[in-house]
């Protein structure tokens, strides 16, 4: 009797969150929220909209999908981040978790992306997408940070699966695009001295 393979239980997420500007201050202009992906509001009120997400699935591993949307409006001011590091964690054999951001910025607008850190744990697969539009008359402020691996918690060797790409684009023209592809041995490839030189 061959036993069939179980399928372990996997995460969906989203956030839709829209922002625009009255009497001065950013709000919410819409909002949706769905599975384990929320949005929380510490001061709701204010010229910068701010705004927090969690992930109550506690992380990202294989089969996972999460997505973010964002749009800020004529105007309008938005700093979005997150409550914690983000985690990839380890995945089972072809199995990969997804991660998309979406943010668009009208004219006069301003977007602040500051999320924590994200930290990829040993035999990670993470694909991640970072897009944004921005307005002629936008502005934004971006810090995307990342970590291999744990090493003050004895981690000294990672493998695994990275994906990730940040497209930025202005009235429909690129202003800059970052892309990394690591698969594998990753502390191998980072140890190579034109890469990170062991760093």
């Amino acid at each position: 009797v061959v036993q069939p393979t179980l399928q372990q239980p996997r995460a969906r997420g989203s956030v839709a969150l829209a922002v625009g500007q009255r009497s001065g201050r950013s709000v919410i202009a819409d909002l949706r929220q769905e599975g384990s992906l929320k949005c929380l509001f510490p001061r709701p009120y204010g010229r910068t909209l701010d705004a927090v997400l969690v992930n109550t699935a506690g992380g990202i591993t294989g089969g996972d999908v999460f997505g973010v949307a964002a749009s800020v409006g004529a105007g309008a001011s938005l700093t979005l981040t997150t409550q914690a590091a983000e985690r990839a964690y380890r995945a089972g054999p072809d199995q990969t978790g997804v991660l998309k951001t979406r943010i668009t910025v009208a004219d006069g607008g301003h977007v602040n992306w500051v999320p924590q850190e994200t930290i990829l744990f040993d035999a990670h697969a993470l694909t991640r997408r970072l897009s944004v539009d921005l307005a002629p008359g936008a502005t934004m402020l971006l810090c995307e940070p990342l970590l291999f691996g744990r090493l003050a918690m004895g981690e000294t060797a990672i493998s695994g699966a990275f994906d990730d790409r940040i497209e930025i684009r202005r009235a429909g023209v690129p202003l800059y695009l970052d892309a990394v592809r690591i698969k594998g041995d990753v502390t191998g490839h980072l140890d190579r001295p034109h890469i990170a030189n062991g760093a």
